[in-house]
């Protein structure tokens, strides 16, 4: 089992992370972090090649 917990730094994350700890050592599943920011302006509408992609 894998727990993803998406994190932004808010009051809330840390009993947030509480919770999943112990939801993993209950279960034995792998705790992953996810964190997402803002693109930079200079990289909007930047596309990759398709191929590169795979």
């Amino acid at each position: 089992m894998i727990i993803l917990v998406a994190i932004d730094f808010s009051d809330v994350v840390e009993h947030l992370l509480d919770e999943a700890v112990k939801l993993a050592q209950k279960s034995g599943a792998t705790i992953y972090l996810l964190h997402t920011v803002e693109p930079e302006p200079d990289f909007v509408g930047y596309q990759q090649d398709p191929k590169a992609m795979r």
